[in-house]
């Protein structure tokens, strides 16, 4: 079974040069990584630092859906994350979309900037 891998997810394959690699530095298998659609949470603080990339930009939908859950609104989000507002507006409607959740356009302004 093929998995729809983020591109995210396939430039940190890129970096490490293999998903064996990537598994040894993450003390993982190559074989969960293989499974992977996107870099599991518990990973993001490793990959961050090792990698120098800001937290946010490895799981961005993780982060704006966070945030958004806490109460902030586009603005804040982007501020917090370093993500331009129309990024954070295009992951939060995908994120609702991705929960097969009925956007409409109510929430559709919800979250526009």
């Amino acid at each position: 079974m093929r998995h729809n891998r983020d591109e995210i997810l396939m430039t940190v394959l890129r970096e490490f040069g293999s998903a064996a690699e990537l598994a040894k530095f993450l003390n993982v298998s190559k074989q969960a990584i293989s499974n992977w659609e996107k870099i599991p949470v518990q990973h993001i603080r490793a990959l961050s630092e090792k990698m120098g990339i800001n937290p946010h930009h490895l799981r961005p939908d993780y982060y704006v859906e966070t945030y958004w859950s806490l109460g902030k609104d586009t603005n804040e989000i982007s501020y917090l994350t370093q993500i331009p507002e129309p990024d954070v507006y295009r992951i939060l409607v995908g994120v609702l979309e991705s929960k097969r959740l009925k956007v409409d356009d109510q929430d559709r302004a919800a979250v526009s900037p």
